[in-house]
């Protein structure tokens, strides 16, 4: 129950990181208040609707990642905070990249890379929600 809610609020936490990260580079590039602040609730209220929308398809294309890290986590003896800090930088790279892969390129229309490595912020907060909901206690899934 716990590893449930805990990769939810992971996979919400990740993918408000990440339009909060697209909402910044787009600000610093353009020159314009990021949409997300309080001046623009008409659009605060649409991200969260698209959110909303787009949750199920995230969670399942979260899942790979989240899982394998768990299994090398396991088989290591590992559930130290720190632990998740690095499986969640790394989870945005291998999924972009992943994702890259299967849709041969079609996916995203700009450069991978910047992506990736913009959201590897997004993806060590959102382990470390999973590690501070699932895994905390000295009796979590991992032990």
């Amino acid at each position: 129950m716990r590893f449930t809610a805990g990769y939810t609020l992971a996979v919400l936490v990740g993918v408000l990181g990440m339009w909060v990260t697209m909402e910044i580079e787009d600000a610093v590039l353009y020159g314009r208040l990021p949409l997300f602040i309080l001046l623009f609730p008409d659009h605060v209220l649409k991200v969260l609707r698209l959110t909303a929308n787009i949750m199920p398809i995230c969670l399942l294309l979260a899942l790979p990642c989240a899982l394998v890290s768990l299994l090398i986590m396991k088989r290591r003896g590992r559930q130290q905070w720190w632990h998740f800090v690095i499986a969640g930088a790394v989870c945005p790279l291998l999924g972009i990249t992943a994702l890259q892969l299967l849709t041969f390129g079609r996916f995203f229309n700009r450069s991978i890379v910047f992506l990736a490595l913009e959201l590897v912020p997004t993806g060590i907060f959102a382990a470390l929600v999973l590690w501070f909901v699932a895994f905390r206690q000295r009796e979590g899934i991992l032990r």
